[in-house]
This record gives C-alpha cells, sequence and structure tokens, in this order.
C-alpha cells in the first residue's frame, strides 16, 4: 500500500475513534440530537471513499490505465465504442447484496438492477455499443470488483467525457469532477490534445484545480522521430499557444500497457507484434520501470490524501467535535459556577433573572440575526449578479474575438456555425458556475457568520437545491450575401471571353495553316532539289555521250556493165554484152551521228517529261494557296498583341470588381459584427435575467431555511436556558449532600471533557500540520522564464 494512503487510513481510524467516543458520551448525556449527527459523520467517514474520475476518449487508452492501476485486466478495453454512461468502480465489499453489476435508471419509476459483471453486460450496458437506449434510459453503472485498490478505499469513475454522446454528460463529468479528490484527463502520445480538448481543458481549469493530465501511450512514440519530453513540451506548447492567458495542470507522461503487463497475472503479448507472452521477473520490472506510471501514481495518492478536500473531510467532523465540547464544557463550568457560590435563595432567584434576562437578549439577537441574514443574502445575491456580468463580459469578448479575427465571409460563416453549436452550453455552464459560486460563498458566509447554524442551515440548504432553470438561446443568424450588379461585369466579361476565344480559334487555325504552309515549302523545296538533280543528271549523261560524231566519207574503185549507146551499140550488145565500165564512188556514213542523235533525242525526252512532272508538282501545290510560313509568324504575333491586350483589359475589370466585392464584404462584415454585437448584448442579458432569476428564486428559499434554522437555534438556546432555570431550581430545592454529589459528577466530567478535548485539539493539529497539497499549474510567463 502507498504510503500516504496508510497514513491516510490511520488518521481516519483516528477520527472514527474520537466520533465513536462522541456518540458514547453524548448518549451518556441525553443528547440524542447531537448522539445521531456523530453518528451520520461515523457512517459517513466508513462508507466514504476517494474518488478519483478518468476523462479521455476511447484512444487515449482509458481502460488499459484503470485495469493497470487496479493492477490486473477486471475492465474489457474497447477499441472502438465510446463510454457512454458515468462508471463507478468500487470493491466488492461495497455490494449491497454481493452483486457485481448494478444499473441505475435515469427514469425514477424504473428500479435499480443487478447482475453480474462480464465482458458482455459491460460492454452492453456501458458503451455505446449498447446502442441508443444506454445512453438515452441509464443514468449510471458500478462494478464491483475484488481490486486490492478499490479494496483501500479508493473509487473510480469513468466518465463519458465532455464530448460526451449525449445531451448532459458534460455537465455530469463537471459534477464529477467538482465532488472528485482527483480529476486525470487523459491524451494519447499519437494525438496528444486537439484545440477542442484544450478548450475543454482551459475551461475546467479555470474552475476546478484538481486536474492532472495524463500521457498515454508513450511507449508507442517512435524514438528517431521524438522523445517524451518533446511530445510533452508541443503539448504545453500548442495549449498555451491557443490559450496564453491561461494555466496548464501537471503532465505526467506514462505508458499504460506496459504497466498492466507487469502487474497482471495473465501472460500479455508486449512488445506489440512480438508474440512474447511469457515474461519472467526481470522482464516484467523492466516493463514497470518504462510505464513511469509509479512516479504518477505517487503524486496522485499524495494529493489525493493531503489536498484541500481529503484535509477538510477529517477536519470538519473534528472541529464539530470540539465545538460541542467546548458548549458542553461551558454548561458544566457554569453550572459549577453556580453550585459551588450558591450561598441561599435570593442569590438563585438572583440567577433565575439573569437567565430570564440572558432569554430577552437571545429574543433580541434573533431578531437582529434575521435582518442581517436577509441583508448578508441580498448583498451575496448583488455580488453574483455582478460577477455574472464580469463573465457575460468575458463571453463577449471571448466570442467577439473570435469573430472580429475573421477577414472573409467564408470563415466568419463557419465560426458562426461553430459558435452557435456552442454558445448555449457557454450559457449553461456560465450559470452553474456561478450557481457553485453562489453556494460556495453562501457556505463561507455561513461559516464565517452564522457558525451556530451554519453547519444545519448548510444541510437542509443543499437538500432542497432545486434544478437550475435551463437556458436557451436563440441561434445567431445573419445574412452573408453582397449584392453587386453583375449584370454589367457579366455582360463585359462575356464580351472579353468572346473575343479571346475567337482569337484562340484564328490562332489555332493560323498555327495549321502555318504547319501546311511548312509542309508545302518543304515539297517545294524538294521539288526544286530534284529539278536541280536533273539538270545536273542531264548534264552529266550529255558529257557521257561526248561531242557529236562526223559523218564519214568512202572512194571506192568501181566496175559497172553499160549498155553501149546507138544502133552499133545495140547490136554489140547483143553480141558482146555490154560493156565494163571502171570508176570511183563516194559514199558518206552517218550512222553514228544518227545513233548519237537519236540517244540525245531520248535523253532529252526523258529529262524533259521529269520536269514536266515536277513542274505538274510545283503547280500543284501552288494551287493550295500556301502562304510563306514567315506571314503566318507576323499573323500570329498580330494575335498574341491582340490577346495580350484583352487578357490586360480582363485584369482591369476583375481587379475592379475584386475591389468592389471587396469593399462591399467589408460593409457585410462590418454590419455582421455589430448584429453579433447586438447578438452578445442579448445573450449577456439572458444570462443575466437566467441567474437573477435563479438566485430570486433561491434567495425566499435561503432565507426560509436560514431563519427557521435561526428559529430551531433559538428554540435549543431558549431550551438550554430553561434548562438551565430548571437546574436553579433544582439547586434551590435540593440539599448541601445533593449538590455536594453534582458539584463530584460535574468535576469528574470536567476532568473528562479536559482529556477528550485534548485528544481532539491534538488530531486537529496533526490536520493542521498537513501541508496542503496542490497540483501545479504552468502559465505563458513561467515557460519563457
Amino acid at each position: 500500500m502507498d504510503l500516504h494512503l496508510q497514513q491516510h487510513q490511520k488518521r481516519n481510524y483516528a477520527l472514527l475513534k474520537l466520533l465513536n467516543r462522541s456518540i458514547e458520551y453524548f448518549k451518556g448525556i441525553g443528547e440524542e440530537e447531537k448522539v445521531a449527527s456523530f453518528n451520520q459523520f461515523s457512517t459517513d467517514l466508513q462508507n466514504g471513499d476517494f474518488s478519483i474520475v478518468i476523462v479521455g476518449e476511447f484512444s487515449a487508452g482509458k481502460s488499459t490505465f484503470l485495469n493497470a492501476v487496479m493492477g490486473d485486466r477486471y475492465l474489457p478495453s474497447f477499441t472502438s465504442e465510446t463510454t457512454a454512461t458515468i462508471n463507478y468502480l468500487k470493491h466488492t465489499s461495497k455490494s449491497p447484496n454481493d452483486h457485481t453489476l448494478q444499473i441505475d435508471y435515469k427514469n425514477p419509476s424504473m428500479s435499480t438492477k443487478y447482475g453480474e459483471a462480464t465482458k458482455e453486460s459491460i460492454a452492453k450496458n456501458v458503451s455505446t455499443l449498447g446502442g441508443e437506449q444506454v445512453v438515452q434510459d441509464i443514468e449510471s453503472v458500478t462494478l464491483y470488483l475484488n481490486s486490492p485498490l478499490l479494496e483501500q478505499g479508493i473509487t473510480l469513475v469513468d466518465s463519458p467525457g465532455l464530448n460526451g454522446v449525449a445531451k448532459g454528460h458534460a455537465e455530469v463529468t463537471e459534477r464529477q469532477i467538482e465532488r472528485s479528490h482527483a480529476c486525470i484527463y487523459m491524451f494519447a502520445a499519437s494525438q496528444p490534445g486537439s484545440k477542442s480538448d484544450f478548450e475543454v481543458l482551459a475551461k475546467l481549469s479555470e474552475r476546478f484545480d484538481n486536474i492532472f493530465l495524463v500521457l498515454n501511450q508513450i511507449d508507442k512514440i517512435k524514438q528517431s522521430e521524438e522523445t517524451v519530453e518533446s511530445v510533452m513540451n508541443r503539448l504545453r506548447e500548442n495549449y498555451l499557444t491557443f490559450f496564453p492567458n491561461h494555466k496548464m495542470p501537471e503532465i505526467y507522461p506514462i505508458a499504460a500497457y506496459p504497466a498492466l503487463v507487469s502487474r497482471t497475472k495473465e501472460q500479455l503479448e508486449y512488445p506489440d507484434n512480438s508474440m512474447q507472452k511469457n515474461h519472467d521477473v526481470e522482464a516484467r520490472k523492466r516493463f514497470l520501470e518504462l510505464s513511469r506510471i509509479e512516479l504518477f501514481e505517487k503524486r496522485l495518492w499524495k494529493f489525493v490524501t493531503d489536498g484541500e478536500k481529503a484535509v477538510q473531510e477529517l477536519r470538519a467532523p473534528a472541529e464539530m467535535i470540539q465545538h460541542e465540547l467546548v458548549k458542553r464544557n461551558a454548561v458544566v463550568n457554569e453550572t459549577l459556577e453556580s453550585l459551588q457560590n450558591v450561598k441561599d435563595a435570593d442569590e438563585i432567584n438572583a440567577r433565575i433573572q439573569e437567565v430570564e434576562g440572558d432569554l430577552q437578549i437571545i429574543r433580541e439577537n434573533l431578531e437582529q440575526q434575521k435582518g442581517s441574514i436577509q441583508l448578508e443574502i441580498k448583498e451575496l445575491i448583488s455580488d453574483i449578479e455582478n460577477s455574472a456580468k464580469a463573465q457575460v463580459e468575458v463571453l463577449r469578448a471571448s466570442l467577439g474575438a473570435k469573430i472580429n479575427g475573421f477577414t472573409d465571409l467564408e470563415s466568419i460563416q463557419i465560426q458562426i456555425e461553430h459558435i452557435n453549436r456552442q454558445v448555449n452550453r457557454e450559457c449553461e455552464q456560465i450559470v452553474e458556475q456561478l450557481d457553485d459560486e453562489f453556494s460556495g460563498a453562501l457556505r463561507k458566509k455561513m461559516n464565517n457568520k452564522f457558525k451556530e447554524i451554519a453547519v444545519v442551515a448548510n444541510e437542509k440548504i443543499a437538500q432542497t437545491a432545486s434544478e437550475l432553470n435551463s437556458i436557451r438561446t436563440i441561434a445567431f443568424e445573419t445574412n452573408t450575401d453582397v449584392f453587386i450588379n453583375m449584370e454589367a461585369y457579366d455582360k463585359k466579361t462575356k464580351e472579353i471571353e468572346q473575343e479571346m476565344e475567337e482569337l484562340r480559334k484564328k490562332t489555332d487555325d493560323t498555327s495549321m495553316k502555318k504547319l501546311e504552309a511548312i509542309k508545302v515549302k518543304r515539297k517545294m523545296d524538294a521539288l526544286e532539289n530534284q529539278m536541280l538533280q536533273i539538270q545536273q543528271e542531264e548534264q552529266i549523261k550529255l558529257s557521257f555521250l561526248g561531242e557529236r560524231p562526223s559523218v564519214e566519207r568512202y572512194t571506192t574503185q568501181t566496175e559497172h556493165k553499160e549498155g553501149r549507146g546507138g544502133l552499133l551499140g545495140i547490136i554489140g550488145n547483143i553480141f558482146l554484152g555490154k560493156k565494163t565500165v571502171s570508176g570511183t564512188s563516194y559514199e558518206v556514213d552517218d550512222s553514228s551521228q544518227r545513233k548519237y542523235d537519236e540517244e540525245r533525242e531520248k535523253l532529252r525526252n526523258e529529262i524533259n517529261e521529269n520536269r514536266k512532272n515536277l513542274e505538274q508538282a510545283k503547280s500543284q501545290l501552288y494551287s493550295q494557296e500556301a502562304l510563306d510560313p514567315e506571314v503566318y509568324d507576323l499573323e500570329q504575333q498580330r494575335i498574341q498583341q491582340q490577346q495580350f491586350y484583352l487578357q490586360k483589359q480582363r485584369e482591369k475589370y476583375i481587379t475592379e470588381y475584386s475591389e468592389k466585392l471587396q469593399q462591399e464584404q467589408q460593409k457585410v462584415l462590418t454590419t455582421i459584427r455589430y448584429e453579433f454585437e447586438d447578438y452578445l448584448t442579448s445573450i449577456g442579458r439572458t444570462i443575466s435575467k437566467m441567474v437573477r432569476a435563479n438566485l430570486r428564486g433561491k434567495e425566499e428559499q435561503i432565507a426560509k431555511i436560514m431563519l427557521e434554522t435561526l428559529e430551531i437555534q433559538f428554540e435549543k438556546q431558549s431550551q438550554e436556558k430553561q434548562e438551565k432555570l430548571k437546574e436553579l431550581v433544582e439547586i434551590l430545592q435540593s440539599g448541601e449532600t445533593e449538590r455536594a454529589e453534582k458539584r463530584k459528577q460535574l468535576e469528574q466530567e470536567k476532568k473528562q471533557l479536559k482529556e477528550f478535548g485534548k485528544e481532539v485539539v491534538e488530531f486537529i493539529s496533526e490536520i493542521d500540520s498537513i501541508q496542503i497539497d496542490v497540483i501545479e499549474q504552468v502559465s505563458k510567463q513561467s515557460t519563457l522564464i
């Protein structure tokens, strides 16, 4: 057991002894009313537990943490379901009927249900796995577990959180935090706090000083990327960046799962996916050191046992005992004085008249206190109303800053939607906070100025406390539309866009024509090259033909028969035959020349044919009407200039429109801010009205209770004085022997009271020697030092 818990249990035992002795003592003198009060203190002390609330989303590892601090796996872990109800974890000895599951319903007509705490029953009645009925019907679930930790007088409260799934969960959680000895606000190291988490934490830290921050799952931090300390620093910096004027509670880093692995009797796998379950003593020791949970537990138990709430719970019963002993001692001393100093009947009668005078003074004091009580309550209500105004101003400043910080309508619209979702809850919290402030101030004032009736009156006021009137604010609605004459803008824009579209088409057309022109030019160049090649080939072929050959001439000696002329000749021809005539013939040979001419002609025809074909191809290309590509380049440059001009015109027009639109938006934003100021003023009036209504409703009730209690106190004082009168009369009627016996009894009682009172004083001194433990708060300024 932790040393702080041991010391507290020792103090509890000592106080219980004092209470039992008080019960025995006052029962012996017939003070049954005081016996009943001390019996109640004793019962509360024996049944009272340290209450620790755990707040956090399911991903933060709450169930694992609860199992780890209890030392074994008592609770199932929900991987995808969130807590839907308030769950109390108590020791089995606290169960009223030995059942381990208790379900209390919101509907008073539905009786409490008991059963056994199995994984299935817990999942069905504790988490959202049970469906909407769990949220709507169940008020709370109590699990009675055989945990050594719970046996030491600890009650763990698993809360649905301040972003609970049902209406009222946030308020229930806040009440649990207020009643608890400590609250653990848990983050996961993988996601150490969102802005919404910080908003909740900032509000809680303003109201409560019993909150620890726990950064769970530090064993999952990748050491190659960051350290535990760097994650903690990031958490602090992020929180103080969002809320520089708020303070942040202490942060404790832990790893709940390795702590559970170290402490449980089960064989759990660790590290993840390692298949290692059978861990020896040394391994479990390492896991426990890795978890850092012992350091946090030591800090937690110190705060739980030495915090203001725990100390006050010990001091209040002791002070009550001391108060009653002092009163009884005064009665004993006064009676002894009467017995010792009374000489005759005249003196006793004088004392009787003196007591009757005291009764008159009591009556006068009663009337004075009645007026004082009503005045004090009115002053207190006035203070709370002023506090309400201050709270409203803080709310106005906070919400107004959010609106004023935005410069565009889209952002401001989103923020308005966010504010509308939260403003009602903000107002309810202010009303509840002011109600708590009023109750606390009332108790303090009662204890300071009306000690005689404080305990009884406070109890009665607490018993008759009515629910606060619910506050419902109207959502902020505004028109974010900007009205500008769009027709001229649209017309001009369309004209420019049409021109630009035509130019784009023209650009495309020119580009296509340019491509065609390039193709034609390439083909024309190719034809020209072919023409040159043909000419070159002609020259080459002609050169191969050489010069035209000349005609060859030949001389040939010839003989031929030639007829003789005349008659004689005819006769000679007949008889002698024709005569042989010798001669020379001349021949010409132009075959080479003709062959040359034929080949040349053939070559020329071939060349001419090729030329003709090329000329036809060129004619076909010319017929396509393709201009020089440079012409199209010039055309494109001209189009680009036109496009540039139109683009500038368009940009200029858009700029003018944007400036006009921005001016109109600014006008709308300014209007919205003014409207929101009026809305905040309306909210302020609503809150003030609600606070006033709640306080005025309580004023008469509280005054009535206090006056009734004062009347009862007066009756008690009167009765005491009547008893004193009766005692004096008895003394008057008694003899010396009886008075001597009475003195002896009172002397013994006085001695007993002295011894008893000394023990009570020593106990109170011991309690006062406890240095009240507080949770350190970190501010923006302290981080800069």
